[in-house]
């Protein structure tokens, strides 16, 4: 479905997929990896970041004071819902998931980061920027 949207968006994009899809290479692994991580940058750090960082607050908050309230055990996870309602609990529940899954977006985001510039070198290709979007061109002599 990636393939199909990207690849009617310009004809860079339909070679650079079609290159990649039909090799075995971890270099190319790598490469649809690091593409779709930059590609939610912008909706990661700018639009989930504020978001997730009040819902990280609140939940040290909590954690605070039920750790002042309570003093077995920081792990101990009964004694974050004891005496709250329904609706508390179920909020503090998914605060926590989607604070875990940001995390780990946050995490893959870096790790692609840091697997961009041993790529770039390997491939020894060049980053084409439109709109806030790239792409990375190989230049190398197997591409068809």
């Amino acid at each position: 479905m990636t393939f199909t949207k990207h690849a009617l968006g310009s004809y860079d994009h339909f070679c650079f997929f079609d290159h990649i899809s039909n090799s075995t290479r971890l270099s190319d692994d790598f490469a649809f990896f690091v593409f779709f991580r930059f590609k939610s940058w912008k909706r990661l750090l700018l639009a989930d970041g504020p978001r997730q960082t009040i819902n990280g607050l609140t939940l040290y908050a909590v954690w605070l004071v039920k750790n002042a309230e309570d003093s077995s055990d920081w792990y101990d996870v009964s004694k974050y819902f004891k005496g709250n309602s329904l609706s508390t609990s179920a909020l503090t529940v998914t605060s926590f998931f989607t604070v875990v899954v940001f995390a780990g977006s946050l995490l893959l985001l870096t790790v692609a980061a840091v697997a961009y510039v041993p790529l770039l070198l390997h491939i020894r290709g060049n980053l084409k920027v439109s709109r806030g979007h790239f792409a990375i061109i190989p230049l190398s002599d197997d591409v068809t």
